[in-house]
């Protein structure tokens, strides 16, 4: 961008913001200047590939070498000993958390009009939170 001259100085704020964003926008939509830069983007192009290659390939060894070695050393399902952790993962069950959901959004639905108005308004986003929540669990329920 260049330097602006003295007649710009005196402009007002919103003409020196537009001037701006249009030589900004000039620049995103203008060809490149750059005399390599087919060169560059193969370039780029070719080293994405590879580190998305590199990493995939990693990943599926990590999986295979690491994963399966300590799914070696777990005890088979239903063992005496785990009734603890049973119990921990009981409480991510998918129903108990849609219940749960249902249930704070009547809550604050019942509470939300009792309230003045500050409280009310913050009361209602969590209420909104809650609906997302909500919709984010139970939809993949009812799809699947």
């Amino acid at each position: 961008m260049s330097v602006p001259s003295g007649s710009e100085k005196t402009a007002g704020y919103f003409a020196r913001l537009s001037a701006i964003v249009s030589a900004w926008a000039l620049q995103l939509v203008s060809p490149p200047s750059q005399p390599h830069h087919a060169e560059a983007a193969q370039r780029l192009v070719r080293q994405v590939l590879t580190t998305v290659a590199v990493a995939t390939i990693s990943i599926a060894v990590l999986m295979f070498w690491f994963d399966a070695q300590e799914i070696a050393l777990m005890p088979p399902r239903g063992t005496p000993g785990l009734w603890p952790f049973r119990i921990l993962t009981d409480f991510g069950k998918d129903d108990y958390v849609v219940v749960l959901l249902a249930v704070l959004l009547v809550v604050v639905t019942l509470v939300a009009p009792a309230i003045r108005e500050p409280g009310r308004r913050r009361l209602l986003a969590i209420g909104l939170h809650l609906q997302f929540l909500f919709l984010a669990v139970s939809l993949p329920l009812v799809v699947g």
